[in-house]
């Protein structure tokens, strides 16, 4: 659910959408109404995927993106959002000309 991907409460998102927590819960609700023009215009300004509120199914962010750009994304998101950061940070890292350190790996004595 959208919702809770964001980590939004229903009262929250109805917030967010300019409806009340009741029109919140119905708009979720197998067979509730559904949310009008304005209500995803405000949820898209707010970072929701309307595409996933109307079909249930993700918008394809990735039609602009080349094969390099696509692949890193989808590598990004199987990580852990700890390591998510993690990533970021690199990245920032390497795009400012710093070469960050790279952990040597320990030899076994044996």
């Amino acid at each position: 659910m959208e919702r809770s991907r964001l980590g939004l409460s229903q009262s929250a998102l109805a917030e967010i959408g300019g409806v009340s927590r009741e029109t919140q819960i119905n708009y979720e609700k197998d067979g509730g109404s559904t949310p009008n023009c304005v209500y995803l215009t405000l949820a898209l300004a707010k970072g929701l995927d309307v595409m996933y509120i109307l079909t249930g199914k993700r918008a394809s962010a990735d039609w602009s993106l080349d094969p390099m750009q696509r692949s890193l994304l989808n590598d990004f998101e199987r990580c852990s959002p700890e390591q998510q950061i993690q990533l970021v940070k690199h990245v920032a890292l390497v795009a400012e000309g710093v070469k960050p350190a790279v952990r040597k790996k320990k030899k076994k004595s044996g």
